[in-house]
């Protein structure tokens, strides 16, 4: 029992750590498929923004020289902001100004429904202007009017390039000037605006020809809002790391108290001109959640399997020992009895033959194979003789008596009847039950000759004993009566 018991535990061990790798490739295959569908519903989501630049791209060149707030300002009300673009801040247009055309741009800016517009950088630079010239909804962005995005390097790398590509660029993390407490967590998605509409063919020619771009601020959290993203679950990191030597991190809701994170699941993705590195974690909640079978659940399963397994193995063994032994001894008795030289008959409650040894054939002349099945009042018992015995039988199985020695008779060799002694037993089965009884016969005629001749020969010497003393009690009466005359003849002299 000790070695299957030892064996099952190491089976349960290895059980174990192999649920434990199992489980693990599980964890890691459902965080990869949650991290993908994450990312993938980011991109979703940035991409949106390009269709409502687009829209005001297509309003913005239309207008040209013609561009006003108030057209921008009937543009936005054509557009629900929450419901078609969530997370976006606003929308809004950038125009391009030389450095000498400058004063001249405020002055028009100024007639144009802003009377206080003025031109603000977040550092000094003698180069061309990119200055928000419209911002919708203005009340939650109004600082942002009239900032040169062209004075900070982020801004203004992420506007050139989307001059020369022609296509949607987005900047690198930045520091909203209508957000200062989120640093570094938003960014500008832009899309270039040419004169003459169309996107000209040649870099040189979107360079002439740009004038300005729609854009939308976007902070990364309001991005993300109402995204399948589960901090309960998850623990989420992106970086910019379009140059390496600046990596930035610009979101992280990771949360200690959750837990040690389980898995890591790591991709990069091209956004918009920028590579942007996703790192995901999953938290405890998130295995609980898998519904997957511990290695301690398994290994204490293997434990309670493997003391049963032993148990009944300890069982099955003792079981079989037993057997062994009950066989061994059966054998035993039965090399007793077929040596016996008692003859040992069984017979059930019916009175039929059911054992039958080597003694018995050769006390009664009758084979193992002729006495089975047949009665044995049959074979060797007298009628008179068995009718008594039977009775005799019968009273005490009911009265649950012990059966006397009994002497009797039985049918011999030659037919005639010999006397013998009969010890008898009760057979019963395994429910306790009386199902017949088993004789010891022993053959007794030789000692029954012997006690009778004995018997004759006591007889014999007690009658000679008694002739003897009659004879004696004779002679002594001689004797006196001679005594008695010699006695008289004396007397009879001397007088």
């Amino acid at each position: 029992m000790t070695v299957s018991f030892v064996t099952g535990l190491l089976i349960s061990y290895w059980a174990s750590v192999r649920v434990e790798q199992s489980n693990q490739e599980h964890i890691d295959r459902a965080l990869s498929t949650q991290a993908q569908d994450l990312i993938q519903q980011i991109y979703n989501r940035v991409e949106l923004y390009q269709y409502g630049l687009r829209g005001l791209r297509g309003t913005v060149a239309t207008a040209q020289n013609n561009l006003s707030r108030e057209l921008i300002e009937r543009y936005s009300k054509t557009r629900d902001l929450d419901s078609e673009f969530p997370g976006a801040r606003g929308f809004g247009f950038i125009r391009r100004v030389p450095v000498a055309d400058e004063t001249d741009f405020v002055k028009q800016a100024t007639l144009d429904g802003w009377p206080d517009f003025s031109v603000r950088q977040l550092t000094q630079h003698d180069g061309e202007r990119y200055i928000i010239q419209y911002i919708e909804p203005v009340g939650s962005n109004k600082a942002a009017v009239g900032l040169d995005i062209a004075s900070e390097y982020n801004r203004r790398e992420a506007a050139f390039l989307s001059l020369r590509t022609g296509e949607v660029r987005l900047t690198g993390p930045i520091t909203l000037v209508q957000a200062t407490g989120k640093p570094l967590q938003s960014f500008l998605i832009m899309l270039p605006i040419y004169k003459n509409a169309g996107t000209p063919t040649t870099v040189e020619e979107r360079e002439r020809l740009g004038f300005g771009w729609s854009y939308a601020p976007l902070i990364i959290e309001e991005v993300l809002t109402n995204l399948r993203l589960r901090p309960d679950y998850f623990a989420a990191e992106i970086n910019d790391i379009t140059k390496p030597e600046k990596e930035t991190q610009f979101f992280d809701n990771r949360d200690l108290s959750k837990g040690d994170l389980v898995s890591e699941y790591q991709i990069e993705r091209e956004v918009f001109g920028r590579t942007w590195q996703f790192k995901f974690g999953a938290y405890p909640a998130f295995v609980q959640s898998l519904n997957m079978t511990s290695k301690e659940q398994v290994f204490a399963l293997g434990t309670v399997l493997s003391f049963l397994i032993s148990a009944v193995l300890a069982l099955f063994i003792n079981n079989r020992q037993r057997r062994a032994d009950y066989f061994a001894q059966q054998a035993r008795l039965a090399g007793i009895v077929e040596s016996s030289t008692d003859a040992i008959i069984s017979q059930d409650i019916n009175g039929k033959v059911f054992s039958w040894n080597s003694a018995a054939e050769r006390m009664f002349g009758i084979s193992a194979i002729e006495a089975i099945g047949n009665s044995l009042a049959d074979l060797i018992i007298p009628n008179d003789i068995w009718q008594k015995e039977n009775l005799l039988y019968k009273e005490a199985i009911v009265e649950k008596q012990p059966f006397p020695l009994i002497e009797s008779q039985r049918i011999g060799v030659d037919g005639q009847l010999i006397d013998v002694s009969i010890s008898i037993a009760v057979v019963r089965n395994t429910e306790k039950e009386v199902i017949g009884i088993s004789e010891t016969i022993r053959d007794i005629s030789i000692q029954k000759s012997t006690q009778a001749e004995i018997i004759k020969l006591n007889s014999n010497l007690e009658r000679q004993v008694e002739e003897r003393t009659l004879e004696v009690r004779t002679v002594n009466t001689l004797l006196e009566s001679v005594r008695f005359c010699i006695g008289y003849f004396d007397y009879c002299y001397r007088y």
